[in-house]
């Protein structure tokens, strides 16, 4: 054989003889681990075969506490109720019949009945109860006793108020009465005056106006009530027969002066013919108790 071919068997060789030797390894793996795994298996059963037994005995011993413990909670609920019956007879006897006494004496105070005491025997929570309870009652009873006698009291204040109310009404209705008769009478002399008679309110509006005024005007009552004097359906003139500006007819001259105003002439112009009378005016103003300026007349 060439030199290449020796070396390529001789390699073949080599990886041959590796691959032997491998293959004994592997086996003797398998061996092992089967060894293990047989090992492994028994030791795991061993363990579970224990813990089998030792769960039964928990179980068995889980069960005996469990009936121990039933039994105990049977006992203890037994011995409970007993306790319990017998409490709620010696409460009873000790609670429930003062309690009661306390209601029957509530609802006869609620009926107004004040009259009857509450009367508990013993020396216990309940009498001090009681002894408040009866102290309370006295004093409602002395509270109401007091304020009857001021409903009595005031019934006959109010009774004279009212008798004296009574009086100054019927004082009022008189007055009144009177004042009516004074408005009317008053109203008539304005009217059946020779003189004409303007009233005018704070913003120079004409409140009332007599027949004469209406005359020298030249037109009807209802025509001028209820007209300003700043912007009238009439003219009036100067001395000088020149047409009068509103600021200087006479009421709005004394609503900015509050002063009177005396013998101040002017001319009117009648708006149908055309013709002027001239008149002598007089204008004062009238205030009220606080001097506070209500009309012009």
């Amino acid at each position: 054989l060439d030199p290449a071919t020796q070396a390529r068997v001789q390699t073949y060789r080599v990886s041959l003889h590796a691959l032997l030797f491998l293959d004994q390894q592997v086996q003797v793996n398998r061996i092992i681990s089967a060894n293990v795994n047989r090992d492994i298996n028994n030791i795991i059963q061993m363990v579970s075969d224990r813990s089998a037994e030792r769960a039964a005995a928990a179980r068995l011993e889980l069960t005996n506490t469990a009936n121990q413990s039933t039994a105990a909670l049977l006992a203890t609920a037994l011995t409970a109720l007993a306790l319990a019956i017998w409490a709620s007879v010696v409460l009873g006897r000790r609670i429930m019949t003062p309690l009661t006494l306390m209601a029957i004496a509530a609802e006869r105070i609620a009926q107004q009945d004040l009259s009857q005491p509450l009367e508990l025997a013993g020396d216990n929570e309940f009498t001090a109860v009681a002894q408040a309870f009866n102290h309370m009652v006295n004093q409602l009873r002395q509270t109401l006793d007091t304020l009857e006698q001021r409903v009595d009291e005031r019934t006959a204040a109010l009774a004279t108020a009212n008798q004296a109310l009574q009086a100054q009404t019927q004082s009022l209705e008189v007055a009144l009465q009177k004042l009516g008769h004074s408005e009317a009478n008053y109203r008539l002399l304005v009217e059946h005056l020779h003189a004409g008679v303007v009233v005018h309110t704070l913003d120079s509006t004409i409140l009332m106006c007599n027949q004469m005024a209406a005359e020298l005007l030249g037109l009807p009552a209802e025509a001028i009530v209820g007209k300003p004097a700043v912007s009238p359906s009439w003219t009036l003139l100067d001395e000088a027969g020149m047409v009068l500006p509103p600021d200087c007819y006479p009421a709005n001259q004394v609503l900015a002066s509050q002063q009177p105003l005396k013998n101040y002439v002017v001319g009117i112009r009648h708006p149908q013919t055309g013709d002027d009378h001239w008149v002598l005016v007089n204008a004062f103003p009238t205030f009220d108790e606080a001097q506070q300026l209500t009309q012009v007349v």
